[in-house]
């Protein structure tokens, strides 16, 4: 039987380098695509790096390519469109709250299968809080801590430096939103493994 512990880790740490990986759309040609297209072309890109990378790392969370691939995609696609909604529909911080734990709780079901509905709250909502901790701990090491450095070098005239700090908040966002994001799907696939 799978260990919960090594689901959470190897979630955790493979979400947390493909996050990174996709979050890098955003740090370098994010403001092309949004000009191009506007936020939903530029989430669209990053949503689409998520789910080509995922399985390099994560299929052995499904115990082989093909059985990851066909859960994670369609919840990694339900999970984005929720959030999307609550975050274009709500927006600020209620948006992006019920957006994670919306959007946990439907890639949970998509992946751990038939769970009974005390089963499924119980886990869905451990899984939106995982999500929640890494977006929003990201969300603190990028707005309020290192732009607020840029914004303060880019003051002193230290454009390169700004953009630097810019680049690295974007990144580190983007791994701890992985750490958290990567320890829900950990979970979700534990779940499907020790149910089937």
């Amino acid at each position: 039987m799978p260990k919960l512990s090594g689901h959470l880790l190897r979630g955790a740490l493979g979400m947390a380098l493909v996050s990174t990986l996709s979050f890098s759309i955003w740090a370098w040609p994010g403001a092309a695509l949004s000009r191009l297209g506007g936020e939903a072309l530029l989430y669209a890109c990053i949503a689409a790096a998520f789910m080509l990378c995922s399985g390099l790392l994560l299929a052995p969370l499904a115990g082989g390519g093909r059985a990851f691939h066909a859960r994670f995609v369609p919840a990694f696609l339900l999970y984005s469109a929720i959030w999307c909604l609550c975050w274009f529909g709500l927006g600020g911080r209620l948006g992006e709250w019920l957006g994670g734990l919306l959007g946990s709780l439907a890639l949970l079901r998509l992946i751990a299968g038939t769970l009974p509905t005390t089963s499924l709250l119980g886990l869905g909502l451990i899984a939106g809080l995982l999500h929640n901790a890494g977006y929003f701990a990201g969300s603190w090491a990028m707005l309020d801590w290192l732009m607020p450095l840029a914004k303060q070098a880019k003051g002193q005239g230290e454009l390169k430096h700004a953009s630097q700090l810019a680049i690295a908040a974007k990144l580190i966002w983007g791994s701890l939103y992985g750490l958290g994001l990567g320890a829900a799907l950990g979970l979700a696939f534990w779940r499907r493994r020790i149910g089937a």
